[in-house]
């Protein structure tokens, strides 16, 4: 792109006086326009008024108003038999991590900064760590109330028994990424020769250094969360449904584990434009944060509102005090 530029030169004047014949050199500065030519690189990003920053901006908000109405709803009708069922309480912190961990995607969307780059880890991180350890501790709460039913054993599995579970994964999320963001936090960087990129641009994304160890660190934590959810769900399997929600979370759990195997290596090591990459995260980020949600919540909601909903209820009920009960047993099992 050829541009005009106003540029002071220095100017060596030199005049002879006619009558003494000597010669006298003056200096002056004078400022002259002059044409020049350079290339200003494009900087690639996913811009917020770019189709692919709208589309995903808008879809984002649409899930988390979804989630925030859900959470609204659960609240309310938390003294329902069919939302004691699910623990209330633990659905909705579950529901709290997947809107820390859908807000993620914002993080993707707009020129990358040093808050956007850590925002993107951040939210993502402290989001699955809060609501997959919240699922854990739900389905082992049900783990231990059916071995006790099952061996006539009457101590009691409350809620607040296996709450420090959830605070301390959520700290060791918090401790990991403290930890990074004080010795290598991720920067904003400029980054050419790419397969996608024209001549002259350059891709703006995010790096820092030793990023694959700080990675493998989450990593590792986080799938032995996910080992210990997929045991829970395969053993959890034939409990009554009525009681646990085993198999749908169970497929929900799979999920999540396929959807960071495939997503997560091509985002670190595909080369692939920022809105490909923008596709990949978002597409991952709402399935891991939904499938949980709409495997607790669409079973209940089909109860609740099914014709059959009061004789279904009389037939098996847990009770907010955690009693199971059931109209063709000939005993209760006190749970809460």
């Amino acid at each position: 792109m050829t541009q005009g530029a106003l540029t002071e030169v220095g100017l060596i004047m030199t005049t002879t006086d006619s009558a003494s014949g000597w010669c006298y050199e003056k200096q002056e500065s004078v400022k002259i326009s002059v044409m020049v030519d350079w290339k200003i690189d494009d900087i690639v990003f996913v811009e917020w008024n770019s189709p692919m920053g709208i589309l995903f901006a808008f879809l984002t908000s649409l899930i988390i108003l979804i989630v925030i109405m859900l959470l609204m709803f659960t609240f309310k009708m938390r003294n329902n038999p069919w939302f004691k069922a699910i623990n209330p309480l633990f659905v909705q912190v579950m529901m709290i991590g997947s809107l820390i961990g859908l807000s993620s995607v914002y993080f993707w969307i707009g020129e990358p900064n040093k808050v956007r780059c850590n925002g993107r880890v951040w939210f993502a991180s402290i989001g699955f760590g809060l609501m997959f350890s919240t699922l854990l501790v739900k389905n082992y709460r049900i783990f231990k109330i059916m071995k006790n039913i099952s061996t006539q054993n009457q101590k009691l599995v409350t809620e607040l028994s296996v709450t420090p579970f959830i605070i301390v994964c959520v700290l060791i999320e918090f401790i990991i990424l403290i930890i990074w963001i004080s010795i290598n936090p991720l920067e904003d960087k400029l980054i050419g020769d790419k397969s996608y990129l024209n001549k002259n641009q350059n891709e703006k994304s995010c790096d820092g250094d030793n990023l694959l160890l700080w990675l493998l660190l989450l990593f590792i934590f986080n799938g032995i969360l996910l080992i210990i959810g997929c045991y829970l769900a395969f053993i959890l399997r034939k409990v009554h449904d009525r009681l646990n929600e085993s198999r749908l979370i169970g497929l929900s759990i799979y999920n999540i584990t396929l959807t960071s195997l495939v997503i997560i290596p091509l985002e670190l090591f595909a080369e692939i434009s920022p809105n490909v990459k923008l596709i990949l995260i978002g597409i991952g980020t709402y399935s891991v944060f939904c499938a949980v949600i709409v495997a607790l919540m669409v079973p209940i909601m089909m109860n609740l509102f099914s014709k059959d909903n009061a004789s279904s209820k009389n037939t098996f009920e847990i009770t907010g005090s955690g009693n199971v009960s059931g109209s063709n047993s000939k005993k209760s099992h006190s749970i809460g």
